[in-house]
């Protein structure tokens, strides 16, 4: 704004208030009279006794006072733990903040940006889809699944939407689970033991699905992953094909064992409850 501009400024005030301002200001500090104020500004003596009424009363208020802003940010604990685990596995802020958004978490991209500065971290340089892990849709591409290892779990904090699961654990513990599936003839592979298998399978039956072939939404799910004891579930690929590798005879193996612990464990059970186990655990195994 140039010199003359800031003059035209005060000597023609453009709104209402600025101009009862200089009313105001031409009265009780300038002491200019009523007549020379009707004169300069064109308002009758009965507005600007108005004006002069309600900035007594306090009606009249030229330069509010601002509101700070909060001084800390209005973000959980939990969901900044999450950005920094989702940032530790290379993704960057517009990806975490994407991925956030699918799990309901509404934080702004601005903010993720601000509490990864706050921790250290670098920006990220520019990448293809495939080294920021995303598909041609911009969907996230889970990690490889692997067993988890002692660091792994060291301060570490495992978000899971389904985490009701784990009050399951104590029963399964009860009928010496991981001993019959060790002890079976599950397959297995180098990276992923057949426990890890077989409870992943079961992981995603205690939660409700069905379709071992449309389970990619719960390959993100590192709670559930924690509960198969991997870091995440394998991929819907790898998970399908282990399902239907199980010959007829393990599976029969499996439910004769595992009927045999429950009987032991619970030798009141009724011979319909052991064949609703039979079938229950049929489902887990056979898709």
């Amino acid at each position: 704004m140039h010199k003359t501009d800031i003059s035209l400024y005060f000597s023609n005030p453009s709104t209402p208030d600025h101009k009862k301002y200089e009313v105001l200001r031409a009265l009780y500090y300038e002491k200019l009279s009523p007549k020379e104020v009707t004169d300069k500004f064109g308002y009758t003596n009965y507005t600007i006794q108005a004006i002069i009424r309600d900035f007594r009363q306090g009606k009249l208020t030229f330069f509010p006072p601002k509101k700070p802003g909060p001084k800390d940010r209005t973000i959980s604990e939990e969901a900044k733990t999450k950005i920094i685990s989702l940032r530790k596995q290379n993704l960057s802020a517009e990806d975490i903040s994407n991925q956030l958004l699918l799990e309901d978490i509404k934080i702004s991209l601005r903010t993720v940006e601000r509490i990864l500065e706050d921790e250290g971290f670098s920006k990220l340089p520019r990448r293809t889809n495939k080294q920021r892990r995303l598909t041609k849709k911009k969907t996230i591409i889970p990690e490889r699944s692997h067993q988890l290892v002692s660091h792994e779990l060291k301060n570490q904090k495992f978000h899971c939407k389904n985490i009701g699961i784990f009050l399951l654990l104590p029963y399964l513990l009860k009928v010496n689970l991981p001993d019959i599936i060790n002890n079976s003839n599950f397959p297995e592979t180098s990276e992923i033991s057949k426990l890890n298998y077989v409870l992943s399978i079961l992981a995603l039956k205690f939660v409700g699905q069905e379709r071992l072939s449309q389970i990619n939404d719960f390959s993100l799910d590192r709670g559930l992953g924690l509960f198969a004891g991997l870091n995440v579930l394998p991929k819907s690929t790898a998970i399908s094909t282990y399902s239907y590798s199980i010959n007829k005879d393990t599976i029969n193996s499996f439910q004769e064992t595992f009927v045999k612990n429950l009987v032991t464990i619970q030798p009141f059970i009724t011979i319909l409850s052991l064949k609703m186990e039979k079938s229950i655990y049929n489902d887990f195994i056979l898709n």
